[in-house]
């Protein structure tokens, strides 16, 4: 019996202290975790300024660069600067009082010449886009007026063949800019759109207006005066090498799907780059009719408008994703509108809603549907033209509808809803003209 006291003995014990341990077990356990919670929030503390700067610049450069359309059904698109782009000048202030405390932490740590140097150049590198890129539209003042690309004389240098002089149709169009007014005892809609316009095309009078002439980026609806230059210098059966230019292309922008090399007639590009609203086939067309070169057809499209009798439009690329030197106005794009429904090619692509292109020897097949399909299958008389989208300009639509022998075109910019929109102006234009 004696030999089992001491380990009765030792357990009893055991029992006996076992609170004590425990309890020294779990303080021990707390001031772990509450060191390596204080370590954890010194790292933040330390770095925050870091991480901050760096994911504040990210995201705000995406805002402030992102001018670009934007295909929410595809799945290549990050829909997150549609999200937060309200929230664009909240982003770029937060990038300066990051920037402020990045450089501070720098200074109190008096770090070396060379770091301080190269830290400098990375700095000046990253900040360019808040120099280059702006969020606000260009206004009436600032922006310059528009100037062809290449003088006539140019033209006649490089471009003989295709030069042409202006025709009667675009002589006389000059002469169609609507002034006078419908009187109409209907209360006018309400519409969220920034600039909109309603003109009744059969009877030369505009229906509504809300700051026609306030010059807005005008996003995708450039295309309208794409295809129209397009049309006027090649033939719609004319084939098209793709340019490796649409390489050039936003990844997040919206894409007809080309690729480097293929070949298609210009009126398949035109269908890629009206319905679906390809960049890359406004590219591909602009670089295709302008001899290789996209600079060229962009001067062309200037010339247009100057042809057209149009001060307060301007373009820099083919596709509308351009900066704040690329803007038009929603009474010049119903002008535009108006000339481009004249054209029968362009009146078929713009009221098409899906188009499919069977594959070939020299590309594969397409399956095409236009942005406008909602309104092209409800709207009675609807044309459908050309939607559009980039974060500077917001929902952007210019339409045409046609009942009882009269044609409306509408135009609407910066909107929050552009269908909905559209939808009011022609049901008011429609029902004020039945009264008038």
């Amino acid at each position: 019996m004696d030999q089992f006291r001491g380990l009765r003995s030792l357990l009893g014990r055991g029992i006996f202290i076992s609170p004590t341990l425990k309890k020294f077990t779990e303080a021990a356990a707390r001031e772990k975790f509450k060191n390596i919670y204080r370590y954890l929030i010194g790292v933040w503390k330390k770095a925050k300024h870091h991480y901050l700067f760096i994911w504040g610049y990210f995201y705000a450069s995406q805002l402030i660069r992102s001018e670009m359309d934007i295909n929410l059904l595809n799945p290549k698109c990050h829909p997150f600067p549609i999200w937060f782009s309200g929230q664009a000048k909240k982003f770029r202030r937060k990038i300066i009082l990051f920037s402020y405390f990045w450089w501070r932490q720098l200074w109190k740590k008096r770090l070396g010449l060379l770091n301080l140097s190269r830290l400098a150049v990375f700095a000046l590198i990253i900040s360019l886009p808040l120099f280059n890129a702006t969020l606000t539209s260009p206004s009436e003042e600032s922006a310059p007026p528009p100037k062809p690309y290449i003088s006539s004389v140019d033209k006649e240098k490089l471009i003989p063949q295709v030069k042409q002089e202006v025709t009667e149709t675009d002589a006389s169009l000059s002469w169609w800019l609507p002034s006078e007014k419908v009187d109409s005892s209907l209360p006018p809609p309400l519409i969220s759109a920034r600039s909109a316009v309603a003109i009744d095309v059969t009877n030369k009078k505009i229906v509504f207006e809300k700051n026609p002439h306030q010059r807005l980026p005008q996003a995708s609806t450039t295309k309208i005066t794409t295809a129209l230059v397009a049309l006027d210098r090649m033939g719609p059966d004319e084939m098209i090498s793709v340019s490796p230019a649409i390489s050039n292309i936003h990844p997040q922008s919206t894409v007809m799907g080309l690729s480097s090399g293929e070949k298609l007639t210009l009126r398949e590009l035109l269908y890629g780059m009206m319905l679906p609203s390809g960049n890359d086939a406004a590219m591909a067309v602009a670089a295709g009719v302008g001899n290789g070169s996209v600079p060229r057809f962009v001067g062309w499209m200037n010339d247009k408008l100057g042809e057209l009798g149009l001060t307060n439009s301007r373009y820099t690329d083919p596709h509308g994703i351009g900066g704040p030197s690329h803007y038009s106005t929603a009474y010049e794009l119903a002008v535009l509108a108006k000339k481009a429904m004249e054209n029968p090619v362009f009146r078929e692509i713009a009221s098409t809603g899906v188009k499919e292109i069977p594959a070939s020897n020299d590309h594969k097949s397409y399956y095409l549907v236009n942005f406008l399909k909602p309104l092209l299958d409800s709207y009675s008389g609807f044309d459908g033209v050309k939607p559009g989208y980039t974060g500077a300009a917001g929902l952007c639509l210019v339409g045409s509808a046609t009942r009882d022998g009269r044609t409306v075109i509408t135009v609407v910019l910066n909107s929050t809803d552009h269908l909905l929109d559209t939808q009011l102006l022609l049901d008011y234009s429609f029902e004020s003209l039945k009264s008038s």
